[in-house]
């Protein structure tokens, strides 16, 4: 009876062919769905979940505080977008970036899972202002895209806007751009 080290020792150029072919199959078979997942549907591609949340076993207490957390408080994962146009000289308020701000927001609106009534943008934040003498009138801070480069220019000179917490942050943007 011929051993497999026997083959090995008669045979070394054989075995380290069959070695480097069948690691070269299992290479393939590992590295094919990641980079075509839709031609290997079978296979299961390379995932990446970086969410800390699914670092920790379902049953985790912190992760259970966590999601209870989150439903007693109506807590959302956030979504933060900066816009910054260096281009234009008046940053990002002329009236194409402000057009496009608002279709934004629209469009984010209309996504499923998007809590629209959380969304934090120019066109559904609150302009409170004083309308006279004892009336104070609110309107959205901004209802409508801008029509010019000059009412653009006046949505960033609205008093109300320099006072918002996260307005601070903005003007620091407003400074280099504007």
């Amino acid at each position: 009876m011929i051993s497999l080290t026997s083959i090995g020792v008669q045979r070394p150029k054989w075995i380290a062919g069959l070695s480097l072919g069948v690691t070269g199959v299992a290479l393939a078979l590992a590295a094919l769905p990641s980079i075509w997942p839709e031609s290997f549907p079978r296979l299961n591609g390379l995932r990446v979940d970086t969410d800390p949340e699914n670092m920790l076993s379902p049953d985790n207490p912190p992760r259970s505080f966590h999601r209870f957390s989150k439903a007693e408080f109506l807590l959302y994962d956030q979504i933060v977008l900066g816009i910054v146009n260096e281009t234009h000289p008046q940053g990002v308020y002329n009236k194409d970036t402000l057009d496009d701000v608002f279709e934004l927001t629209e469009y984010a609106k209309s996504i499923e899972g998007v809590v629209a009534e959380k969304i934090v943008a120019p066109s559904t934040i609150d302009n409170i202002e004083q309308a006279g003498l004892g009336a104070v009138s609110f309107n959205w801070f901004m209802d409508t895209p801008p029509s010019s480069d000059g009412d653009a220019l006046a949505v960033r000179e609205r008093p109300s806007f320099y006072q918002r917490p996260v307005s601070k942050r903005l003007a620091v943007v407003h400074s280099r751009s504007g």
